[in-house]
């Protein structure tokens, strides 16, 4: 085990200098091309200095490196094209023959004033213009991006509604008949109420999205028992979990206390949460639900053993749509619960971060929220589920040890 252990830490080892190696090396690369663009773009500089010379004479000498330098910094960057500014400086100081009235001091140093104004001012034109330039291509290419993942948005929420649809059809057919015995009638009404449920879902999702965009969405906000209403929101998440043989075990190490909530929204998040795990993680395999309180907010983490997060995915899987490339599971979603739990979660003052060591390493889902104390609002406010003005509230508040609830 430990020769396995030490060959595992090598082997990381190994990956991460690897690594280090090809981005100094893709750095490296990069300048060499500056350097090489640089060197070609001040040598045609001179050779066209040396073209016009017969022309021109020495009265614009400067002509060729201002081209240079806009040229430069245009195609590389104000770096760029400050080192061709210098180099041609450099060169007309030392290789080129001064003319008898640059002899004098104030005409030398107007000269080079001159030129270093010049040269300032195109590098900073150039340069804006190439920002403007790059962040033309950047929004045209997220554009396209968004675009396409309308695109694949769209297809996919064909799919997931065309199933439970051919489902409910099916079924229909099927009590058509009428020669049915009773369990059989009964096994199809439940496979009818199962998918209508998960339309009804997906629907309620598509809406939920819709008036978080246009701003319709409100909370009705109440004093709410964070553990009761967790406990029932993984209750009703089982039936999620138990078709695939999964465990949800319900921790709660430190006493969470209450939340100034809406009590259906949060119940949300939790149901969001738990059915994601479920969805990405083998079957058979725990799911952690850890409810906990701190001085002046309440954690609520649900962490699986599944399929992973890729690092670079971490802040980008809440956006709408967004699949992870290398998940391959029985079924993906739309992407639309994870949006809604992060908006939920910051219209309640609070936000949801997602952790994960890489991908088939699991992941961890902590949604964070600002805690209230049980007595800054009146005990029967809201009255609702999870509030401290229902009956049995008392007794729900003596739980300060650690509390783990099994579902198989």
């Amino acid at each position: 085990m430990c020769s396995g252990t030490g060959r595992k830490a090598t082997m990381r080892t190994a990956c991460r200098e690897l690594a280090a190696d090809l981005v100094f090396s893709k750095k490296a690369s990069q300048a060499g091309a500056a350097l090489a663009v640089v060197a070609m773009v001040t040598a045609a500089a001179f050779l066209l200095r040396f073209a016009i010379d017969p022309f021109l004479t020495d009265k614009h000498q400067y002509l060729p490196a201002y081209g240079a330098v806009a040229v430069g910094t245009w195609l590389v960057g104000w770096r760029a094209g400050a080192l061709i500014a210098l180099v041609c400086l450099a060169w007309g100081e030392v290789f080129e023959p001064r003319h008898p009235a640059d002899l004098d001091n104030l005409h030398n140093a107007l000269a080079l004033m001159g030129y270093l104004a010049a040269s300032v001012t195109i590098v900073s034109l150039a340069e804006w213009l190439r920002r403007d330039k790059l962040e033309t291509i950047t929004i045209v290419d997220e554009l396209r991006e968004a675009d396409r993942r309308k695109s694949d948005f769209m297809a996919l929420l064909g799919h997931e509604l065309r199933k439970p649809l051919a489902t409910i059809a099916m079924g229909g057919k099927i009590l058509r008949t009428g020669t049915l015995d009773p369990m059989a009638v009964q096994g199809t009404l439940d496979m009818v109420e199962r998918q209508t449920e998960r339309m009804s879902r997906l629907v309620g999702d598509l809406l939920d999205v819709s008036r978080l965009d246009t701003g319709k969405l409100s909370l009705q906000r109440q004093m709410v028992d964070v553990f009761l209403l967790v406990q029932d929101a993984v209750t009703e998440a089982r039936c999620a979990t138990a078709g695939r043989q999964q465990r949800v075990v319900l921790l709660q190490p430190a006493p969470a206390g209450f939340v100034y909530a809406d009590p259906l929204r949060l119940h949300q998040i939790v149901v969001n949460l738990v059915r994601n795990a479920s969805r990405f993680s083998p079957k058979g395999c725990a799911i952690e639900v850890t409810v906990c309180g701190e001085k002046h907010q309440v954690l609520i983490a649900v962490q699986d053993h599944g399929i992973g997060i890729p690092p670079s995915q971490l802040e980008r899987i809440f956006d709408p749509s967004v699949q992870i490339p290398a998940a391959r599971c029985e079924r993906r979603g739309v992407g639309l619960g994870l949006t809604l739990t992060r908006e939920l979660a910051q219209m309640h003052g609070g936000q949801v971060r997602a952790f994960s060591a890489g991908i088939g390493r699991g992941a961890r889902f902590v949604v964070s929220l600002p805690r209230a104390l049980s007595d800054a609002h009146p005990a029967g406010a809201g009255g609702g589920a999870g509030s401290p003005g229902r009956p049995g509230a008392a007794a729900d508040t003596r739980r300060f040890q650690a509390v783990a609830r099994d579902w198989p």
